[in-house]
């Protein structure tokens, strides 16, 4: 299974602080993005998104963060699913479906949009 939250023998034991857990799931759905961009054979895209989050987190209200955290969590779920759907078909030999690739690009970045907009106001 994948999963977004980097483990090592550090970090088993110390409980990172909320910004430090934002921006790590922040910096892994915009790697997953940077994934499905590579197998779709497109550019990276330039987002700003851990910009906008180092900004305005430290004045975000509890609820601007738990929202970000519901947000955020779904992003990475579905780009997680997708990412394995792909390594799966991959794994039998196959190539992606790029139709199925395009959607899970549109969805990743739906999803990022979605947490920018918390962040941009």
């Amino acid at each position: 299974m994948i999963h977004f939250i980097p483990e090592s023998p550090e970090s088993a034991t110390a409980v990172p602080g909320p910004y430090a857990d934002a921006v790590a799931r922040l910096a892994s759905i915009r790697h997953a993005l940077a994934c499905v961009e590579q197998v779709a054979g497109e550019m990276p895209s330039d987002r700003d998104s851990e910009a906008r989050l180092a900004v305005r987190w430290p004045s975000a209200s509890p609820a601007a963060r738990r929202c970000f955290e519901a947000r955020s969590a779904r992003a990475a779920q579905g780009a997680a699913a997708g990412l394995e759907a792909i390594a799966a078909q991959h794994d039998r030999g196959f190539e992606a479906n790029p139709k199925a690739t395009a959607r899970l690009l549109k969805d990743i970045e739906a999803g990022l949009d979605d947490i920018d907009v918390l962040f941009s106001l």
